[in-house]
């Protein structure tokens, strides 16, 4: 798992991202970081292959992300990152 949030780290941190977190879908990424769905790809592929029961976790993480989000939006729309978000749930998950 802290290797595939490495990887979303790094694809966040050299690809130019909108400020809000907006609904992604097939292409989202095609002018800003054309690379971006093949990386994540990859990345999972590579990764579910060694340690395929972190799929689970992936997929539960994705779940409380969006709740998360909702939460935030309500309080201080436009404000947070994505990326944001996943670093602050990764560090109240580590710290519980």
């Amino acid at each position: 798992a802290f290797l595939i949030f490495i990887s979303l780290v790094n694809v966040c941190t050299f690809c130019p991202r909108p400020r809000k977190c907006t609904e992604t879908k097939l292409g989202f990424y095609a002018k800003t970081c054309p690379q971006a769905e093949t990386i994540v790809k990859k990345v999972i592929v590579q990764t579910l292959s060694k340690a395929p029961t972190l799929a689970a976790s992936l997929l539960r993480m994705h779940f409380h992300d969006c709740f998360v989000r909702s939460a935030l939006e309500k309080a201080c729309p436009g404000v947070v990152s994505c990326a944001d978000i996943l670093a602050l749930v990764a560090r109240d998950v580590v710290a519980t």
